[in-house]
């Protein structure tokens, strides 16, 4: 029996995804057979780590902090930078790549979580 992976094709990396995003997209997508909302999932997680990246470089090139009116403040690209990773963290937690690489190439199931009490 053929996969439905095999028959539909290996999903394409969306094209406004950077280079960096692109090749962990391929990755991902080559070693877990993904549903739709999965698909949706990741490119969430892509997008965030190009923002993060965006927000790094943009840091990098005029340092971390600035003056204003006498004050030295943080440059807003570091909250950027952090939020941009804690969504791409979630994102792949969402998916459930988190977790140890499966025996089978289906996304990983999430645990249960139950109320205590």
């Amino acid at each position: 029996m053929q996969s439905s992976r095999k028959s539909r094709g290996i999903p394409k990396p969306p094209a406004h995804l950077g280079d960096a995003s692109k090749a962990f997209w391929r990755i991902v997508v080559r070693q877990y057979e993904l549903e739709a909302h999965h698909l949706r999932l990741l490119q969430i997680g892509c997008e965030s780590w190009d923002r993060a990246l965006e927000a790094r470089e943009a840091v990098s090139a005029s340092g971390p902090y600035f003056t204003d009116r006498g004050n030295v403040k943080p440059h807003p690209g570091i909250a950027v930078e952090q939020q941009a990773r804690k969504q791409f963290i979630a994102a792949l937690r969402e998916i459930g790549l988190d977790v140890k690489a499966p025996e089978s190439p289906r996304a990983p199931m999430l645990p249960v979580y139950r109320k205590a009490g």
